[in-house]
């Protein structure tokens, strides 16, 4: 087991994890699949037919460590496993120098068909997604998406999504997502070189192939418009919705909005009631399921039933640098 991490699952598969409470930890509360710096090559990996499904995570990190999600996936070309129906919130890295990757969710190691869809992720210090390819000494194949599809993404405090290599291999279909935003600027300064909704670090050559969006609901508290907030970082150049659908790679997120409230019962607001509340259920009014085919779920359901259980406070084991950002 990785240190710090609450349910590791390695070289097996036909596991299913369904509705657990996983808090207060140092690392990554599920972790995936070990087919590290995979090339195809190596070991036999029967890591597939996995099912992460209604567990609801939250307190992860928290200012301790980097390179962690709610959940990591090191995968390799597996097939079957599901990211489902999960609640994944305040996810917290290391924000000193050097620090990085408080993530939601973690598709690492060019892990390809993780079905992702129906989960919100929210209050993460870096991104609520994020997928890294190994741009080399790993396999360099073409059509191996995720379908990331359905998923609520929201207060990612660098960025929304992230993408990390540059290949030029297919690997994500992201779709019938709402992604929600509520500043301008992160809050670790020079530290984050990912601001705006979505960052990729490929070229401006190769990075359009590396993935497909579509009809997707994009939504800053802060900026309604867009006008200061930049949609994409990628290629080193930044775009707007606009942009980015025409240039470089015409077709990119055709079907997507920008200025469309999802409208969700309270999404952080103190105007729901003093402190700031979450719940991302939709409104009756909402536009997301005409407007982008998106289909309500209730963030609620994930995590234990009954009975309920309450641990004994402990006193923290390390020294936390960071105990909130959001």
């Amino acid at each position: 087991m990785l240190p710090g991490t609450g349910i590791t699952i390695g070289n097996s598969h036909n596991n299913v994890v369904d509705r657990n409470d996983i808090y207060d930890l140092y690392n990554q509360a599920i972790n995936l699949g070990n087919s590290l710096n995979f090339d195809g090559n190596g070991l036999p990996n029967w890591t597939h037919d996995n099912q992460l499904t209604c567990n609801h995570i939250c307190q992860v990190g928290p200012g301790v460590t980097s390179d962690m999600g709610a959940v990591h996936t090191a995968t390799g070309l597996e097939t079957g496993n599901l990211i489902e129906l999960n609640s994944f919130h305040d996810i917290v890295h290391d924000p000193g120098q050097g620090g990085y990757g408080g993530w939601g969710i973690y598709l690492d190691q060019g892990s390809s068909f993780v079905t992702v869809m129906l989960n919100l992720v929210y209050n993460t210090s870096a991104t609520g997604f994020t997928y890294n390819h190994l741009e080399s000494g790993a396999y360099q194949l073409n059509g191996t998406p995720n379908p990331v599809q359905n998923n609520i993404f929201a207060f990612g405090a660098q960025a929304s999504i992230h993408r990390n290599g540059d290949d030029g291999a297919l690997n994500m279909n992201f779709k019938s997502n709402i992604v929600y935003w509520d500043r301008l600027a992160p809050p670790f300064g020079s530290l984050s070189p990912q601001l705006g909704t979505w960052s990729c670090n490929g070229t401006s050559t190769t990075f359009t192939a590396c993935f497909d969006f579509q009809s997707n609901m994009y939504y800053s508290t802060a900026d309604p418009n867009m006008i200061i907030w930049r949609f994409i970082t990628a290629g080193g150049n930044t775009y707007t919705l606009a942009q980015w659908q025409a240039s470089p790679s015409p077709g990119d997120d055709l079907g997507s909005t920008v200025n469309v409230d999802p409208m969700f019962l309270c999404a952080g607001s103190s105007a729901c009631g003093g402190a700031p509340a979450y719940d991302f259920n939709l409104q009756a009014a909402s536009k997301a399921p005409s407007l982008i085919n998106f289909q309500p779920f209730d963030p609620s359901q994930a995590g234990r039933i009954n009975p309920v259980a309450t641990p004994p406070p402990l006193p923290p084991a390390f020294p936390l640098q960071l105990s909130t950002v959001f």
